[in-house]
């Protein structure tokens, strides 16, 4: 007998084991039960990208192709996606981050092109395409060059700020877990408390959060010592608890947390339950 309910996403379907559910997106861990259902309810947005690169074809007066083989295509597709030579990261209104990779390739009379890539990412890795394209003209291509720079002057630069080796076996008990805590969270949040699709707005409390938290709880499940930090903030003038529950490894000299998943809350009911294992710091306000 399951414990928890999970639903996929888009069709609503019950997910037996979370653990084959599919996820595409760091910031927001939604389940799906198949590729089918994720390139479904990614439809729209799909959409979206190749009508706002016809508009901006339009407005550049700009409809030069880049004509190539087709496997020769899909070698730079897969090198763009391996190790892109450039990395912009986007967020939308909501808070929803979209990553867009750039990298030059030589073209015929001895120029080049870029091949770009809209994409989703999870673990630190590009896992949803929701549109590419190619061209030479500038302006076409500063237009993919959005807001925040993370990958292009330094060689080393990558997706995650710091280059710190994580073995895939953490990393996929990492995704298990992420996928059991959001099933707990939803199953026992009260129907008024913050609704999920705003949670992106609450992101930008995380790293506080974890720099400074008003408590800190520790467990240790399957040998990992889980911790579970929690802080009072302010959206808006409306009070909430925003928790990052995270796993604690070893790096070198240092322990660091690895956060694993993190939601903000007005339910204490939900507070009580998350606030599990032993309260190692408490914060004295004044």
């Amino acid at each position: 007998m399951n414990r928890y309910i999970v639903e996929c996403t888009h069709c609503k379907t019950k997910i037996e084991d979370v653990n084959k559910s599919i996820i595409v997106d760091d910031h927001r861990p939604a389940p799906y039960c198949s590729e089918k259902c994720v390139d479904s309810f990614y439809q729209s947005e799909i959409a979206h990208f190749l009508t706002q690169e016809k508009e901006l074809r339009r407005d550049l007066q700009y409809f030069d192709k880049i004509i190539i083989d087709d496997q020769i295509k899909e070698s730079y597709l897969k090198e763009t996606l391996k190790d892109p030579q450039e990395i912009w990261q986007d967020t939308n209104p909501l808070g929803e981050k979209y990553y867009y990779l750039l990298s030059q390739f030589p073209y015929e009379d001895q120029t080049t092109f870029h091949f770009i890539i809209i994409c989703k990412v999870f673990n630190s890795k590009p896992s949803f395409i929701l549109h590419f394209t190619m061209g030479q003209d500038n302006r076409f291509i500063n237009f993919y060059r959005t807001s925040k720079k993370i990958k292009g002057d330094e060689p080393k630069d990558g997706f995650e700020k710091e280059q710190m080796v994580i073995p895939q076996a953490i990393l996929n008990e990492i995704q298990v877990l992420r996928s059991e805590y959001f099933a707990q969270m939803l199953e026992r949040r009260q129907s008024e408390d913050i609704r999920y699709e705003y949670f992106p707005l609450y992101e930008k409390f995380l790293q506080e959060t974890l720099d400074n938290p008003d408590e800190i709880y520790e467990q240790v499940e399957n040998d990992k010592i889980i911790s579970t930090s929690v802080k009072t903030a302010y959206l808006n003038e409306s009070p909430f608890f925003y928790y990052v529950i995270g796993m604690k490894i070893k790096e070198v000299d240092n322990e660091v947390i690895l956060p694993i998943f993190s939601f903000p809350t007005t339910d204490i009911e939900l507070c009580k339950y998350f606030n599990k294992g032993q309260l190692i710091q408490k914060q004295v306000k004044s």
